[in-house]
């Protein structure tokens, strides 16, 4: 497995601004360590999104190219996509705490915990397919 690297670990599009072709990462509170194929993988799921739950192969294989060029793809991922999942279902089991009014009894807060447990579902039912994609651009 990849040694971990400090990474802004929360990198999709709503992070990005752009000037012209310069981009400037903002929302830095969650950066930290993290290994670097499951950035890339977090990467890859926001940024090569087909906006119909899977991913657009074009983008995806970019993105794997550009990447390649700097740091080898190769090796076992199967840890990689599991740890994908396994934040899913973390993510998942807090925005049900805050539904329920565990983390917070604001009534804001809680309708947007129930919104994040439908988002969070319907990632989870199509979390298989995408990585499907990664797994033949990888090959």
């Amino acid at each position: 497995m990849d040694a971990p690297v400090l990474t802004h670990r929360d990198l999709d599009p709503k992070n990005v601004l752009w000037r012209g072709p310069s981009p400037f990462l903002i929302d830095w509170e969650a950066a930290g360590y993290a290994r670097p194929r499951r950035e890339l993988l977090e990467v890859a799921l926001y940024w090569a999104d087909d906006g119909e739950g899977g991913l657009d192969g074009a983008l995806c294989e970019a993105l794997l190219s550009a990447y390649a060029r700097h740091m080898p793809l190769r090796g076992d991922w199967t840890p990689v996509f599991a740890a994908g999942r396994a934040n899913l279902m973390a993510w998942l089991a807090y925005s049900v705490r805050r539904a329920s009014g565990q983390t917070s009894r604001d009534k804001d807060e809680v309708r947007l915990g129930a919104a994040e447990v439908r988002k969070t579902l319907g990632a989870l039912h199509g979390y298989e397919a995408r990585i499907e994609t990664l797994k033949r651009l990888l090959r």
